[in-house]
């Protein structure tokens, strides 16, 4: 892809990304059970890939996502709701948490918004937001969202090599 289709693709994924957060009052939903932040690539207009990730700061990390699980199905927010337990059943590469994950369909894509339950913000997302600050430009930018389509063209997940990896390669 040209540098300016890369460019506008990564527009229209966060233009995508901000409707539905808009049209499915997910925020508001998820603000009655702590503080709110939307992160992760669309927090830096890096978006690639048709995700969008949410860290919700609360006391119980537990009862609030059940609780906003149960909140969202109710909502019909999406086609279908992921609920991951990473605190009795531990994983490697996964905080020591709890996730919801809704997907839905979204202008021919499949949309993912993962919700993380923290009772802080993590280190992770400091280190990232430190390394953004410091060194995300234009140019950057480009680079990552090149590497993000090379990824997907290339087949491996996000989970194979992840967004950080890909920022702490071009940033580093």
């Amino acid at each position: 892809m040209k540098d300016r289709d890369i460019l506008e693709f990564s527009k229209k994924t966060k233009d995508d990304a901000t409707f539905l957060l808009k049209n499915t009052d997910l925020i508001s939903i998820l603000k009655k059970y702590g503080e709110v932040i939307v992160g992760g690539s669309f927090k830096y207009d890096i978006m690639w890939g048709a995700d969008i990730d949410i860290t919700v700061v609360c006391q119980n990390t537990r009862k609030s996502s059940l609780e906003a699980l149960n909140k969202v199905i109710e909502a019909k927010l999406a086609q279908k709701y992921e609920y991951g337990d990473f605190v009795t059943f531990k994983r490697e590469k996964r905080p020591e948490s709890y996730i919801l994950n809704l997907i839905l369909p979204f202008n021919d894509r499949k949309w993912e918004i993962e919700i993380w339950f923290f009772n802080k913000e993590s280190n992770d997302q400091k280190e990232v937001d430190n390394l953004m600050k410091a060194k995300l430009n234009e140019k950057n930018k480009l680079k990552i969202l090149k590497m993000k389509e090379k990824r997907e063209r290339s087949g491996l997940s996000k989970h194979s090599l992840g967004s950080f990896d890909i920022y702490k390669k071009i940033l580093v």
